[in-house]
């Protein structure tokens, strides 16, 4: 069987500045070019990102020698809009196209799909046989700016599904190691730990055998651990992800997150407001009465807003306040 070739165009727009977080296109752009990468050769494609000082005439020269069965540019767009939407030449290109937005919107911040546009104009599309144009969500909006820098991998798999659902290749997801849990006993193998899950105050700690009795889903030290009275350890309070490991005697049950339901009325109490699912760091805290926006658990964590008419209301960039961890909730 003959080996799907993509070719992945990322963008080379330095100067179109994100509008937070210090960064810009071609860099946002060139790292999910480099995880979309790996996601298909993990899925038996090859792969070829093009270099950023080559122009995108001499990209597709190169796409075009190299004999792509698909030549994929990856831009993030602006102009105050929302949404994900893909460009393309001619009709033979909308199946693919379709797919792309269909895995896309699934996942993104906003979920707005602003649809498949003809745009023969662009040079990407105009000079190469086969390609699709992706312009995922808006850089100008600082939310989703966040969301875009934090979901690099997420963004990546996504297309990779869509790419492998349109060749009729099976996907292959990434490994995952088995997920550590409330309960298990682990081995703690660094020397500080943290007053809070968010915080850069630490102590100073000893390793050795702990237990896991809270998680705060991807926040810069995701594990509180209590040390086993019998151990060597003396560790009490939160902990980086690179000091725990697993212990041969894991926990027998998982402990569930509780669960919300859209619209539901909750507090908050100083919790860590993140600005996507998979943020490490906290954009804000909060406190006050908040609503439930749709009673989706996103990696974790749910999307909160401020008034009950947000509820569930389009687009969610604008009718969201941000994510937060479900044990951080206080039901009302």
């Amino acid at each position: 069987m003959k080996t799907v070739k993509i070719y992945i165009s990322p963008s080379n727009q330095q100067a179109n500045r994100y509008a937070t977080g210090g960064t810009n296109e071609a860099e946002q752009c060139e790292k999910i070019a480099k995880a979309l990468s790996e996601a298909l050769k993990r899925c038996a494609f090859e792969t070829k990102i093009g270099e950023r000082n080559f122009d995108m005439s001499k990209r597709c020269e190169e796409s075009n020698l190299w004999g792509a069965d698909l030549h994929l540019p990856i831009h993030t767009n602006a102009g105050g809009g929302v949404g994900t939407e893909v460009f393309i030449k001619d009709d033979n290109e909308i199946p693919m196209a379709e797919a792309l937005l269909d895995e896309l919107c699934k996942i993104t911040l906003s979920g707005v799909r602003r649809g498949v546009k003809r745009r023969s104009s662009l040079i990407e599309l105009n000079s190469t046989p086969r390609a699709a144009y992706v312009e995922i969500d808006f850089h100008d909006d600082p939310n989703i700016a966040l969301w875009i820098i934090d979901s690099t991998e997420l963004i990546a798999n996504a297309m990779a599904r869509a790419i492998c659902t349109h060749f009729g290749i099976e996907y292959v997801p990434p490994e995952e190691k088995r997920q550590l849990r409330v309960g298990d006993t682990v081995y703690f193998s660094g020397n500080k730990h943290y007053s809070s899950s968010v915080s850069n105050k630490y102590y100073k700690a000893t390793p050795g055998e702990a237990t896991i009795t809270h998680i705060a889903s991807n926040a810069l030290h995701p594990y509180h651990l209590i040390a086993i009275k019998t151990g060597t350890s003396n560790v009490y309070g939160w902990c980086n992800t690179e000091d725990v490991e697993l212990s041969e005697s894991p926990a027998e049950e998982s402990v569930s997150p509780p669960v919300y339901v859209r619209g539901q009325k909750i507090r908050l109490n100083k919790a860590p407001l993140y600005s996507s699912s998979t943020a490490k760091k906290q954009a804000a805290s909060k406190t006050g009465t908040f609503y439930i926006y749709d009673g989706k658990l996103i990696n974790g964590r749910y999307r909160i807003t401020t008034k009950p008419q947000y509820v569930a209301k389009a687009p969610a960039s604008l009718f969201t306040t941000g994510y937060i961890d479900p044990m951080d909730i206080i039901p009302t």
